[in-house]
């Protein structure tokens, strides 16, 4: 009987400090909820200007995930564009689909735009901090995630004027 009551309370015990510990980290990075079937974003461009601004970079991990309009992994890439499968967030849990199980309606087609930028965004999960360094579309490759910053036109393309290759560290 003792042996059961200590089995079950180191048991319960174990199970609040998973619980207690939470996902700190995932919230101070931020999060972008996608709608995969229309491609739309629940949150918007920069709420100051209503346009992002490509004279400066986002400080931190809630400003860029607030920038981007999709954030997802790319499953094919050009030089012209890419297809992403989009993070979805539900609530505290952001999943996507597994690589090559992709349903080819959920993925969203991305064209770059002239002068479309392109860099490494350096994501410190501990402290929120983004890091920069310039890129080029040959660093875009299969499975690599990006948070992408522009507008959908009427065929539900992202047109991108910005492209963040997203990397965490830390």
């Amino acid at each position: 009987m003792k042996r059961n009551l200590l089995f079950l309370f180191i048991t319960l015990s174990l199970l609040l400090c998973c619980v207690g510990c939470g996902s700190g980290a995932q919230q101070t990075a931020g999060s972008l909820s996608t709608n995969p079937k229309n491609g739309a974003s629940s949150l918007s461009t920069n709420p100051k200007n209503g346009a992002s601004s490509l004279s400066t970079n986002p400080k931190n991990g809630k400003e860029i995930f607030e920038l981007c309009k999709l954030n997802g992994t790319v499953t094919e890439f050009s030089d012209s564009g890419c297809k992403l499968v989009p993070v979805v967030n539900d609530g505290d849990v952001a999943y996507q689909a597994a690589p090559d199980y992709e349903d080819q309606q959920d993925q969203i087609t991305v064209s770059y735009t002239d002068g479309c930028s392109f860099q490494i965004a350096h994501a410190n999960l501990q402290t929120g901090e983004i890091t920069y360094e310039d890129a080029s579309v040959g660093d875009i490759k299969k499975q690599t995630e990006l948070l992408i910053s522009g507008e959908y036109d009427s065929n539900h393309t992202l047109l991108a004027d910005r492209v963040f290759i997203y990397r965490t560290e830390g």
